[in-house]
């Protein structure tokens, strides 16, 4: 192949990302975007010539060129383009790096990176020294709270299980504060997330707490008095059994402090929660979280992941979860 092959040239192409001018202007951006991607399909058409040599076609970056062009772009046949985002590969396999397939781009809490996740496990006793006794490395994608019973496995077959596990908040799922209990005797310590309502977050209306459920009757009872009408079994965008309680339309409109209830312009107050299990131990955990007790107990997980964070950039990037754990003191490990 030579220089003809592609519409501007290989030299286009072999730049590094970063000697690249990137327009500010949209149009400009995409008639760059454009261009690239021609470039690109313009090389993959070529190398499936079958006067192409045998061992250009097989190279792994031939493939991994391939794929990268197919998850970004439409085409060829159509023109180049970028794809839409709704129409992107799923985070778990979008590829972000030709240097490393299995590294994935996440974010959390203001902080984004492409890479991977570190769950580091290390004792917090205050009678013996701190000791990191597990690690656990998964893509960046993976959600925390889905590592739980991995690190309990790992935890066990060392034969290192703790009794209390202090835990950052994305490791405490509803079901994960039910089940590690129940599966492995360890009891999970960290803070759940708060109710997401705008009532719960303003503090300016009835939130989900406001309102007594009764489980047996299949009905909720709002702050004014007034009986839920509907009730019915559903499943969340995250595929967590919920249920969907809904009151009187009638009566969300004639109350005096509807205003505090919903925004909705007609319809009435409706409220989603976990089945009684999984809302039963947040309503606990939130209770709990609050008091002085658990404050003096998660406070020997304060500042744990702060020494690892001072490291070096490249390990910064990968150490990103942290979770201690805390075994009785008569134990021996």
């Amino acid at each position: 192949m030579n220089n003809n092959t592609l519409p501007n040239g290989y030299n286009d192409l072999s730049m590094k990302v970063g000697q690249v001018h990137f327009p500010k202007a949209n149009t400009e951006r995409q008639a760059l975007a454009t261009q690239v991607g021609t470039d690109g399909f313009a090389l993959l058409v070529a190398i499936d010539t079958p006067d192409t040599p045998a061992i250009v076609r097989a190279e792994p970056a031939v493939e991994v060129l391939r794929r990268v062009w197919i998850q970004q772009y439409y085409g060829p046949d159509d023109g180049p383009r970028w794809r839409s985002t709704a129409d992107a590969p799923p985070p778990d396999d979008l590829i972000h790096s030709p240097y490393d397939l299995d590294a994935r781009y996440s974010s959390k809490r203001g902080m984004r990176w492409t890479g991977y996740k570190v769950h580091m496990t290390e004792t917090c006793d205050t009678t013996a020294p701190h000791i990191i006794t597990h690690v656990e490395t998964t893509p960046a994608t993976r959600p925390d709270d889905h590592m739980v019973d991995v690190i309990h496995a790992a935890l066990e077959h060392k034969h290192l299980l703790p009794a209390e596990h202090l835990v950052d908040g994305g490791y405490t799922d509803a079901t994960t504060l039910i089940a590690s209990p129940q599966r492995c005797g360890v009891t999970i310590v960290g803070r759940v997330a708060a109710d997401p309502s705008w009532q719960a977050r303003e503090q300016t209306g009835y939130a989900q707490a406001a309102f007594q459920i009764d489980w047996n009757a299949q009905k909720a009872t709002c702050p004014q008095g007034k009986q839920s009408r509907k009730w019915f079994k559903d499943i969340d965008v995250n595929g967590q059994d919920v249920v969907q309680i809904r009151f009187s339309q009638k009566e969300c409109n004639q109350c005096p402090v509807r205003a505090a209830c919903t925004r909705a312009k007609t319809q009435p107050r409706t409220i989603t929660i976990r089945t009684q299990p999984q809302y039963d131990a947040l309503q606990r955990a939130r209770q709990q979280q609050d008091t002085p007790a658990f404050q003096a107990l998660y406070a020997a997980r304060g500042g744990v992941e702060e020494p690892y964070r001072k490291a070096p950039a490249p390990l910064v990037y990968g150490v990103h979860d942290i979770v201690v754990w805390r075994r009785p003191i008569y134990s021996i490990f």
